[in-house]
């Protein structure tokens, strides 16, 4: 009874949305935790990749990685949702989890609302 307890207290819920997106004639990435009350929401500007005409796209992560173009799902652990998911999206590693954003190497908090600009490698 005990471990079933605890077992639920860990167990996580939400999961990763993924919408593609223009941004000022731009190709951009918001990533974006559904399902949960805490609210985690940041987007990725690939300033070298014009966008022209874009509708938008969304993809749930890391089931829909692979529709997304340009991308390849690296790594995930869903073993507690929403879990980490790893993408290569251009030339550029995107990693994502609860705690923070990872681009090229470089942390990214999610409170902060100002969009990550990158350039092509």
């Amino acid at each position: 009874m005990l471990i079933l307890s605890l077992a639920g207290c860990y167990r996580g819920s939400g999961e990763w949305q993924a919408e593609l997106h223009d941004r000022a004639g731009k190709m951009a990435l918001t990533f974006r935790l559904l399902g949960k009350e805490e609210k985690k929401e940041r987007t990725v500007v690939f300033e070298s990749i014009n966008s022209g005409v874009m509708e938008p796209r969304f993809y749930i992560l890391p089931k829909n990685a692979d529709k997304i173009p340009d991308t390849e799902l690296t790594f995930q652990d869903t073993t507690l949702l929403p879990g980490r998911v790893t993408l290569k999206v251009n030339g550029h590693e995107v990693d994502i989890m609860q705690r923070n954003i990872i681009v090229d190497g470089h942390d990214y908090d999610w409170n902060i609302q100002e969009p990550i600009k990158i350039m092509k490698p």
